[in-house]
């Protein structure tokens, strides 16, 4: 798989987690790797340490990026950010933007 075809599955990966309040090991489950293993044979996906750890803070140094840059045509901004951990341990997240 062409690396930037990595970096957009890694990225949806991440957006899922956000998004769908997913915990970061979900990308660990067998049912979820089997699935990915079919749509594309080869590919591995990120340990839950690596999305927990670099793949989020790049995401967030991103979203921080954008928001300076953005920031000018804005009178403010609230961010949230929500780690906890749910059932049996497992860390989850949640990101939350808005701008007036």
């Amino acid at each position: 798989m062409p690396s930037e075809k990595l970096r957009d599955v890694d990225k949806a990966i991440l957006e899922w987690i956000a998004l769908d309040l997913q915990p970061f090991c979900a990308v660990e489950r067998p049912s979820f790797r089997k699935i990915l293993n079919l749509l594309s044979p080869g590919y591995k996906p990120p340990s839950r340490k690596t999305v927990s750890g670099t793949m989020l803070r790049n995401a967030y140094s991103g979203i921080v990026g954008t928001l300076k840059q953005d920031r000018m045509s804005t009178s403010h901004a609230v961010i949230t950010f929500d780690l906890r951990t749910c059932t049996k341990n497992q860390k989850q997240m949640e990101l939350k933007l808005a701008n007036g």
